[in-house]
């Protein structure tokens, strides 16, 4: 954007040149014009083109923007009419050529500008999109039945969404497996409740792939299965990482009648 607006003022000075200012302004900030750039703001300035801020100063590190632009080609045509017996036909239909030169490249620049834009916008949209899969690390602990309280083991959970019913709602499916020989699995009916806050409840069935004397969600010998319902909710703490709750209810008489598993996940 600062060449072309250079070389669009550039072009303007060449077609105002035999133009002469009463004064040349000095601005408050003159000594931070760039030594290349002061001619072509000494001539702006004399011809009236361009006169500063409100404090006296010219400001060179700040961005021009469309509408201050639109102030110093209108002052320039001012300053033509005004003097229109100073400057011949080529000199006129040099200042037009080069405003219109300059307006087409900043349209040009501006289609460009916006369309880097949208797909800034479209790159951050699929970077903070919400991910559907994780696969997390718990603690199981089961409560009531003849142990009142158990420590019941470790576990790997996961969750896999099979299917979106809406911007809001989808279908999961829950895999996982604990310490205590338990294989587990359940598909959930998910709501997202915001971008980092899921809801779910579902249902699903556990089965014990070995002898063990604490079973968590079965009686812990080989081959129970038990059918149980679930309820959660998922936090995202940031794109990858996230922690969970969830609570599992035994349908049938096991060890346990509730069995809570709370645990920190990562997403892909």
């Amino acid at each position: 954007m600062k060449k072309i607006i250079i070389s669009g003022v550039v072009g303007l000075i060449a077609a105002l040149s035999n133009t002469t200012g009463a004064y040349a302004q000095e601005y408050r900030d003159s000594e931070d014009v760039a030594d290349w750039a002061k001619p072509y703001v000494e001539q702006l300035t004399e011809m009236g083109c361009y006169t500063g801020y409100a404090d006296n100063q010219f400001k060179p590190q700040w961005s021009i923007t469309r509408e201050e632009l639109a102030v110093v080609l209108a002052k320039c045509l001012e300053t033509v009419e005004a003097n229109n017996n100073k400057y011949t036909q080529e000199q006129v239909a040099l200042l037009k050529k080069d405003i219109e030169v300059l307006q087409a490249r900043l349209e040009a620049q501006d289609k460009k500008l916006q369309d880097q834009a949208s797909s800034l916008e479209m790159t951050q949209a699929e970077m903070f999109k919400k991910r559907d899969n994780w696969v997390g690390v718990g603690i199981q602990n089961g409560l009531g039945g003849d142990s009142g309280f158990n420590i019941g083991a470790v576990s790997i959970d996961s969750k896999l969404r099979v299917l979106n019913l809406s911007d809001k709602l989808g279908v999961s499916f829950r895999p996982g497996y604990n310490t205590a020989n338990e294989a587990y699995a359940g598909v959930s009916l998910d709501y997202d409740a915001s971008d980092n806050i899921t809801l779910y409840a579902g249902a699903g069935a556990a089965v014990s792939v070995a002898d063990d004397f604490f079973g968590v969600l079965t009686q812990g010998k080989s081959g129970d299965v038990t059918p149980f319902a679930q309820t959660g909710l998922e936090l995202d703490l940031s794109r990858t990482v996230g922690i969970y709750t969830d609570v599992k209810v035994p349908l049938e008489d096991v060890t346990n009648d509730l069995v809570i598993t709370s645990g920190i996940y990562m997403q892909f």
